[in-house]
């Protein structure tokens, strides 16, 4: 087991000449590398030369056409609706990179800044690295000076497992006197057959009896409906993709599918499904993290492989690559754990979570 750290070979386009690239081995035969730009999960190998993730950069970071792939999303991960949310009775305006609205923290975002490298760490039970970066009060048009930390960690195993910790805190309230949002998540797209060409034969299986509801410009209109009876029930036994990924996203066109927001939470409205999410605990160094199960996503009949997905956001942005040109449409899927999108704006509905 190891950390191997090494100039990133990458051309980043708002990068320092000094941005790094950390391969984490956990001497199990699986092994990923994080880029300190943008804190980007650029590969997650199994089997020693097994890649999981699909990228598209091209050798440049940012991800080519917009993907954010597998990079750390914020200061405020999905959609602020109007480009603006109130505060402690302040208006704050952020970028609307998505005109009218703000989508992954606006810009600049965590995905197109410098992070830099903590601590490197090996215990006789993980190896992984810590990254930090601060966000300046005002940055993105977002409040007060916010430090962040993103840890990612492989488990000494031969069953390995990737953990990823983000955590957050204003350092410099006792000058600057100002509260903030935060919701971070990280955008890594998946492909269990080991190569990018469908993500259609892959099934997924949720707990999660809800979803968030939207306007034509992905915006919540403050309901939770229940997934029964839409193409988001993944619930209680595993569906594939490729079933009924024609029947939703369709208000977009050619740029159909997948793109939506499931939650462990029950619905606003409708009957959901009964079901108890697997609890998950695991210690991040000193933190110990309680979660639930949220999603699992398996390709029985290809590679065989599963991977499951544990947290303690109570949402799963799960999207197919819609908007990814040609071929590559529809070749993987990002699922994206996340506090509910436009968050912000939903300070007073108690079907969101604060």
């Amino acid at each position: 087991m190891s950390v191997r750290v090494e100039k990133l070979p990458h051309k980043c386009v708002n990068a320092s000449p000094n941005a790094q690239l950390l391969r984490v081995d956990n001497g199990k035969g699986t092994i990923c590398e994080i880029a300190t730009y943008g804190a980007t999960l650029l590969s997650f190998k199994v089997d020693r030369d097994v890649e999981l993730i699909a990228r598209f950069d091209q050798g440049e970071l940012p991800a080519m056409y917009g993907t954010y792939a597998g990079a750390a999303v914020g200061r405020v991960a999905n959609r602020v609706g109007k480009a603006q949310f109130e505060l402690d009775g302040k208006v704050y305006k952020v970028k609307a990179n998505v005109p009218p609205n703000s989508l992954h923290g606006g810009a600049p975002g965590f995905h197109d800044v410098d992070w830099v490298v903590k601590s490197i760490f090996t215990t006789d039970k993980e190896v992984g690295v810590e990254l930090e970066y601060v966000s300046k009060d005002g940055e993105g048009g977002y409040p007060g000076t916010l430090t962040v930390c993103a840890r990612y960690s492989l488990s000494i195993s031969d069953d390995p497992e990737l953990g990823l910790l983000y955590s957050a805190e204003l350092t410099n309230h006792h000058r600057e006197h100002l509260s903030t949002v935060v919701n971070i998540c990280n955008h890594a797209y998946w492909n269990l057959n080991g190569k990018t060409d469908t993500i259609l034969d892959h099934y997924i299986q949720t707990y999660c009896p809800s979803w968030v509801s939207t306007d034509g410009e992905c915006i919540p209109d403050g309901k939770l409906p229940t997934v029964t009876g839409t193409p988001l029930d993944f619930c209680g036994k595993p569906r594939k993709i490729g079933d009924r990924i024609n029947d939703i996203g369709k208000e977009h066109g050619e740029n159909f599918g997948y793109d939506y927001c499931v939650c462990a939470l029950p619905p606003s409205e409708g009957t959901g499904h009964e079901m108890v999410a697997p609890k998950v605990t695991r210690k991040f160094g000193d933190i110990t993290v309680d979660m639930k199960t949220i999603v699992v996503l398996s390709n029985p009949e290809g590679s065989g492989r599963k991977m499951t997905v544990s947290t303690n956001q109570p949402g799963c942005q799960i999207y197919t690559g819609n908007y990814l040109p040609g071929k590559l449409q529809h070749s993987c899927v990002a699922l994206e754990t996340q506090h509910l999108p436009d968050s912000p704006n939903q300070q007073g509905n108690p079907l969101f979570p604060s």
